[in-house]
């Protein structure tokens, strides 16, 4: 592996880690220096010397030292790196051995990645059995793990999202149902389901269930394109008349707080 090529795959695990809230600013900006070091001295050296330049494997033994949590060796991290550089099945099978050494349930942070690595090669491969292993973590962490409220919810909404890219959308909407009294979030994945039906009542019952809960949250169903096709439906205009966010004196809209948006148990990290 060329210089150029692993200081990309650095770059690359840098923003994959970034994303998923598994390392803070801090360890990262620490990461990045060590590498960058490790790229520049060693394989300079090794590249005059007629050597072939370290694996990526061998540079972030070296590249993680600082990393305080080692309860997991260093399997999460490679699978990390194999998953930025885009090699799913080298991750996996670093994140299954990353989750039979941890203590306890599964770090959030290896579950997460398990399941959207399967993800990936399942539709890398086209293989049943990512598919599967997916589907089988997320209900797996479900059962056991009810009392842990941020890590449960986000596996119902990940399977919620499996069976409908699946077709089984009966399935998504019987678990999110299931669910949706503990976690009002929920109800917005249902309206999303019900508009696609073209049941907008069922959409609007959703909505208002949601905003009774989180009456500072209107921005949600703002940003959301699916829901946002519901603005003509007088129901709908009742709710932003009620929920949005009053405007200041300039015109600004008020501060609102945003519900996890960001880092590992978003849809887009």
């Amino acid at each position: 592996m060329v210089i150029s090529t692993l200081k990309e795959s650095i770059e690359k695990i840098i923003l994959e880690a970034s994303k998923t809230a598994c390392l803070d600013f801090h360890d990262s900006k620490i990461l990045y220096e060590e590498a960058m070091d490790m790229i520049g001295q060693r394989n300079r050296n090794r590249k005059i010397q007629g050597k072939k330049p370290l694996e990526l494997k061998d540079i972030l033994v070296n590249a993680f030292k600082p990393i305080k949590d080692r309860k997991m060796g260093y399997n999460y991290e490679f699978a990390q790196a194999y998953y930025a550089t885009k090699e799913y099945t080298k991750a996996i099978d670093y994140l299954r051995k990353a989750a039979k050494q941890s203590i306890g349930p599964p770090f959030p942070k290896v579950v997460a990645l398990l399941v959207r690595t399967s993800q990936k090669l399942a539709f890398q491969t086209a293989e049943q059995k990512y598919w599967t292993e997916a589907e089988n973590k997320c209900q797996k962490v479900i059962d056991r793990t009810r009392g842990h409220s941020e890590l449960s919810e986000w596996m119902i909404r990940e399977l919620s999202d499996i069976y409908q890219t699946r077709g089984k959308t009966a399935k998504a909407q019987e678990l999110l149902e299931t669910h949706r009294r503990k976690y009002p979030a929920l109800n917005l994945y249902l309206a999303e389901i019900h508009v696609k039906k073209e049941k907008q009542n069922k959409a609007i019952e959703n909505i208002t269930k949601f905003l009774e809960e989180n009456p500072d949250k209107w921005n949600f169903i703002e940003d959301n394109k699916t829901l946002n096709s519901l603005e003509s439906i007088g129901a709908y205009k009742l709710l932003k008349t009620k929920y949005q966010p009053k405007t200041d004196k300039k015109g600004e809209k008020a501060a609102v707080s945003l519900w996890n948006t960001k880092g590992i148990f978003s849809r887009a990290a």
